[in-house]
């Protein structure tokens, strides 16, 4: 029961950050403050924020043991909050730079989006297979990484255009679908028993 309420507990947190992460996307997309300034840094002290709280969410997913007992599930799901710590540690990289170069931590932004994009492809594959996690929610993961693999494709130069834009609003979109079925999944191993009571 401990493992359930954390990953309710995560999955609010999640939900809270997905409309963050829409209310920076707007930010980005209609301001665009210019690197260095006060609003960058305020933009980028959000964004590095929300990286922290998504990996909280990809913990509380963890804590589901959606794909079950075994090592491999266990650690192929705990790839992707390690992922997303990666990537919070490339972003404060850019806040202790003061722009968005290359540095010695922006090193962990590659390294977070590739565990990020294998961990969430395998762990969905593993979880729909499972089916410990009952309904809707059992896909969540999986949409969420197809979703997540297909922006990557978007983002390959360094300035936004409307498609990356796009993309990006789509992955802040299911990524508040993941939290809801974080914070709602009923799984197997929760669910009440239909025996009847021994005297």
């Amino acid at each position: 029961m401990e493992r359930i309420r954390q990953a309710r507990a995560a999955g609010t947190i999640g939900i809270v950050v997905g409309v963050l992460w829409l209310v920076e996307w707007a930010v980005e997309a209609f301001a665009d403050p210019s690197i260095g300034s006060t609003a960058w840094y305020l933009t980028q002290t959000l964004a590095t924020a929300l990286l922290f709280g998504t990996a909280v969410l990809m913990f509380g997913l963890a804590a589901l043991r959606p794909a079950g007992d075994g090592r491999v599930a266990r650690t192929v799901l705990a790839l992707n909050w390690i992922a997303w710590l990666s990537l919070t540690v490339g972003g404060i990289g850019f806040l202790l730079q003061g722009n968005e170069d290359n540095g010695p931590l922006t090193v962990f932004f590659p390294i977070g989006g590739i565990l990020g994009t294998l961990g969430l492809l395998v762990s969905g594959i593993l979880v729909a297979v499972k089916r410990r996690i009952l309904g809707w929610q059992r896909w969540a993961v999986l949409i969420f990484g197809i979703g997540y693999l297909l922006v990557g494709f978007f983002q390959g130069g360094d300035e936004p255009t409307t498609a990356s834009q796009a993309a990006e609003l789509v992955q802040y979109l299911l990524l508040v679908l993941l939290a809801v079925a974080v914070r709602t999944a009923t799984t197997t191993t929760n669910q009440p028993s239909t025996e009847p009571a021994r005297v």
